[in-house]
């Protein structure tokens, strides 16, 4: 006999003893779902379940209340931390901080835990899991984080101003905005105007907004150059403070979560995030964990000494000179890397990363990693780079807006190497441009997927704001130019296969076997000539000034490593697109 309660959930009221063993039910335990799904129809859903079902065996997923069994709660398929969840979302619901639909998104997003807990104790990967373990987020409480996830609120927003553009008296400011759970960042543009209507509906929604101070108009001065740089750090702390006090009170109160879901509207964050991708929790990694809490010190505990690093003027004479100017900048990312990761929490966001992926650092040698996360070395390195990216949002993006002057001299080189390529790949001379690099000018035709990623991911690094993320795409290009090589060896393998007639399957694998072995073994003369071709037919705009900023602002500690081996060819593949001979196309 089960029963429906109040809030949707199903009581078992009655059950035979003998069923009660083998399904290992009590009276009185509650019924979450059936196969880690929740029971949305309450009682229906259950009366269904067991009426469509063609399957042999249910998985039920149960509440127990501590004491109904005599064996601890965690000894068979016990779920302790579960538990407290499910109490506290029933709090919520019954405060009405959650409506029905979130307190179902909720239930869900509790399975979902579950569902990892039960699969960490199979031994599969916690990666195959519905949702991650919730210690790894570093921000705030698992329900916080769970409310938030069933709301369709985003736990963690950067909004930085990359420029502003005048229209007689009006100034219109461009903020890029991400999403650090998922990565995506979109621009958005707002007036002055737009940032005090926020600011009086947040008011009246929840009073509480009044209290932060809100950059106050200005009668006359507002067009002068350091009136409009004082107003964009001033509309940046007071979002970000909004921002973060209605965090804080999402998981307590209703209308704390309404005023957030309209800042993150401002933001329009529902235009450039999918539905699916509000709902589901981001993938496991030290590299996100570490990201997280960098984002939260230095919006929190050096959000002075960031604010000093930007506001810190450069030198007067290198003013239009980029071969002192970057290294600067460089450095003052660096200073802001180095406080940033020596504080405890980026230490212990990365142990909770390796723990969370089953990295250990005492692993056995038997059971090598699988992926390069999968080690202690790559996960440090993992970690700095997150902690480096979220420095150069803090320093770079502010500074990028005063670095157009300096890096005005490469626009015209790189409009002119752009033309050089499109006259190397015109119809007649696209072979002999191939023949020069000595590759396949028909590649594309061998490979097509990896060609049309290939060609993306450069396009994609050419159009990036931060250098890291431009370095991580030149990395995924460097990928794809593998790929691609080791689709021309199984190429050139073919004829070998169709002609020698007399050799049988056995030859044909080992022939394929030897060109695979070579193909690992890539050597820098088969890597450059590739990636110089892919380059020439990507033809992005600003490529000059794209590797100046890669090589002038790569970490120092990556310089040795294989990003910066990739940042150099990218610098290398430039060079051989400006002097390739090529008859018909002018020399630069």
């Amino acid at each position: 006999g089960i029963s429906e309660l109040r809030n949707g959930r199903v009581l078992v009221t009655r059950i035979d003893e003998d069923a009660a063993k083998r399904a290992d039910l009590r009276v009185n335990d509650r019924l979450l779902g059936a196969n880690f799904q929740p029971f949305e129809a309450g009682l229906s859903s259950v009366v269904s379940l067991f009426a469509e079902t063609s399957q042999k065996a249910i998985f039920l997923q149960v509440l127990r209340e501590p004491g109904a069994t005599e064996k601890p709660s965690d000894d068979k398929g016990g779920f302790p931390e579960v538990s407290r969840l499910v109490s506290q979302a029933d709090l919520l619901f019954r405060s009405r901080v959650v409506d029905t639909r979130e307190f179902l998104a909720l239930n869900a997003a509790i399975l979902g835990v579950m569902a990892l807990q039960e699969r960490a104790k199979e031994g599969l990967r916690v990666k195959e899991a519905c949702f991650p373990p919730l210690f790894l987020s570093p921000l705030m409480a698992p329900i916080s984080k769970l409310c938030l996830r069933a709301k369709g609120l985003r736990e963690a927003m950067g909004v930085r101003c990359l420029d502003t553009s005048r229209d007689g008296d009006t100034v219109t400011y461009s903020f890029r905005v991400e999403d650090l759970e998922s990565g995506t960042w979109w621009i958005v543009n707002k007036r002055y105007r737009d940032f005090a209507q926020l600011q009086s509906e947040l008011s009246v929604l929840w009073p509480p907004c009044m209290r932060l101070d809100f950059p106050g108009k200005m009668i006359g001065s507002h067009l002068q150059p350091a009136v409009i740089e004082a107003r964009i750090r001033l509309l940046e702390g007071w979002l970000s403070e909004v921002m973060d006090m209605l965090l804080g009170h999402t998981d307590s109160d209703a209308l704390a979560g309404k005023a957030l879901r309209k800042s993150q509207s401002f933001l329009e964050a529902a235009s450039h995030l999918p539905l699916e991708l509000v709902h589901i929790a981001p993938e496991v990694s030290p590299t996100k964990s570490a990201e997280l809490v960098a984002f939260r010190l230095i919006a929190s505990a050096f959000k002075s000494e960031a604010q000093k690093l930007v506001a810190r003027p450069l030198d007067a004479s290198s003013l239009r000179c980029r071969q002192a100017r970057l290294p600067e900048i460089s450095l003052r990312i660096s200073q802001l890397q180095a406080t940033v990761a020596a504080h405890p929490s980026v230490a212990r966001a990365e142990q909770k990363g390796r723990e969370a992926l089953g990295v250990a650092s005492e692993s056995p040698p038997e059971s090598p990693p699988e992926s390069p996360l999968e080690s202690l070395e790559m996960a440090e390195w993992a970690v700095g780079r997150a902690v480096r990216r979220q420095c150069e949002v803090a320093v770079f993006l502010p500074l990028r807006r005063h670095l157009s002057d300096c890096l005005a001299d490469l626009q015209l080189p790189s409009t002119r190497l752009r033309d050089r390529m499109a006259r190397l790949l015109s119809p007649e001379n696209a072979a002999a441009t191939a023949a020069a690099l000595e590759v396949d000018w028909e590649m594309a035709k061998v490979a097509p997927s990896e060609w049309r990623r290939a060609v993306a991911s450069l396009r994609r690094a050419a159009s990036q704001l931060l250098p890291c993320d431009m370095v991580s795409s030149l990395c995924e290009v460097s990928d794809c130019v593998a790929c691609l090589h080791q689709a021309l060896c199984r190429a050139r393998a073919e004829p070998r296969k169709s002609g020698d007639s007399s050799a049988g399957d056995e030859g044909v694998s080992e022939a394929l076997a030897s060109e695979g072995s070579r193909c690992q073994a890539m050597s820098a003369d088969d890597f450059l000539p590739l990636f110089t071709w892919v380059m020439m037919n990507a033809a992005p705009p600003d490529l000059i000034t794209c590797a100046e900023l890669c090589s002038q602002l790569l970490d120092p500690d990556e310089a040795i490593n294989e990003r910066g081996y990739y940042v150099a060819s990218f610098q290398a593949a430039i060079s051989i697109a400006l002097n390739l001979d090529v008859k018909g196309t002018p020399e630069l």
